[in-house]
């Protein structure tokens, strides 16, 4: 049995070496890491996963962090920015299709958001306690996890641009500002309305073509 488990990870080690281009030798300690920061989802060759703040270019002597993250990351992880105080803007690029749990959690000074057109899940808490005003979130976006934007107590505005409501789970949305209103295309009003978690914020869902213009 040693044998066989000891050959199975000597067969993943090598794994990780072709993966990552390199022939240098795995610390049993990091061995695990290692595995982790491998790109997920069957990302292509060269794809990268952020897994923390250190993984950017972010200047981390400098007292306030406008970012923008984009080229090859595909996936920003778990927790990689949370309780991060000196990010205050933040473009989120092409390529971009993951934002995990707790990505960004209690930046308290996030103020501003763009998200891009392929991010496809946005999962719980991953902006929650961020003070941003205002969100727009696009059609290839097919899922938001439990408290998303929870506590985003400034966010007045959300812009849904799907026609078919994204899987929306619970109190994404709570405890934003008393006045937030999320607007959806025209001829998807009842659709939002009625889904699924969608129909706790059925008051404050208004067509498109109301969206005042800036």
């Amino acid at each position: 049995m040693a044998e066989t488990i000891v050959e199975l990870l000597t067969d993943v080690a090598d794994a990780i070496r072709e993966k990552k281009g390199s022939n240098e030798p795995i610390n049993a300690q990091s061995f695990a890491d290692e595995i982790r920061n491998l790109p997920s989802g069957g990302g292509a060759s060269g794809d990268i996963v952020i897994t923390s703040a250190s993984d950017t270019l972010a200047d981390s002597s400098t007292e306030r962090w406008d970012m923008s993250i984009g080229g090859k990351v595909i996936k920003i992880g778990v927790g990689a920015f949370a309780g991060e105080k000196r990010l205050q803007r933040l473009v989120i690029g092409d390529g971009v299709t993951t934002i995990a749990t707790n990505a960004f959690l209690n930046c308290v000074n996030l103020v501003s958001l763009t998200l891009s057109k392929g991010v496809t899940l946005i999962d719980s808490n991953a902006f929650k306690g961020t003070a941003i005003t205002s969100l727009e979130v696009f059609p290839a976006t097919t899922a938001i996890g439990s408290f998303a934007f929870n506590d985003c107590t400034q966010l007045a505005k959300v812009i849904m641009r799907a026609t078919t409501p994204p899987r929306l789970f619970n109190t994404t949305f709570d405890n934003n500002a008393a006045d937030r209103l999320i607007y959806v295309p025209d001829a998807s009003v009842d659709a939002y309305k009625a889904a699924t978690n969608w129909a706790a914020y059925a008051d404050a869902i208004r067509p498109m073509s109301e969206l005042p213009q800036e």
